[in-house]
């Protein structure tokens, strides 16, 4: 039996990870919080309540966005790390991956591959439905 396509969108970062979950109708945007602790425990924190989302929703993909952010190592590594916790999990839970860079998913929700942070938002609380503001992690992430 083939189970209904859900998809868990994954916003990567280390301090914020938005989310959004969709299927066929957005069901829920959101943002997992793990600041001001040290790195490693950032990213397991992450972890932990990443593997929550995907054992209560269950999504048969994870849409994680392909970031490049520009010249500075360290942040590349950060999302790197945010990536890997997404993929890992995608995995135990038999999900299927799909990338997507941010022009993407600004062209797809907008119209413009340029889109700035507050059309994005806008766009995903009208697709979305949603009467409250997003974050911009949050509006991303369900993006």
């Amino acid at each position: 039996m083939t189970r209904k396509k859900k998809v868990l969108g994954v916003d990567p970062g280390t301090q914020i990870m938005g989310y959004g979950v969709y299927d066929g109708e957005m069901k829920l945007c959101g943002q997992l919080v793990a600041d001001n602790i040290p790195e490693p425990l950032r990213i397991f924190q992450l972890f932990r309540e990443l593997d929550s989302l995907m054992k209560t929703h269950r999504p048969t993909h994870v849409a994680i966005e392909n970031s490049f952010a520009g010249k500075d190592p360290s942040v590349n590594k950060k999302l790197g790390h945010a990536q890997g916790v997404a993929i890992i999990l995608a995995v135990a839970y038999n999900a299927e991956v799909l990338w997507f860079y941010p022009v993407q998913v600004k062209k797809a929700l907008t119209g413009s591959g340029k889109a700035t942070k507050e059309e994005m938002q806008a766009a995903a609380e009208r697709v979305g439905g949603f009467t409250k503001g997003l974050t911009a992690d949050e509006a991303d992430g369900g993006a």
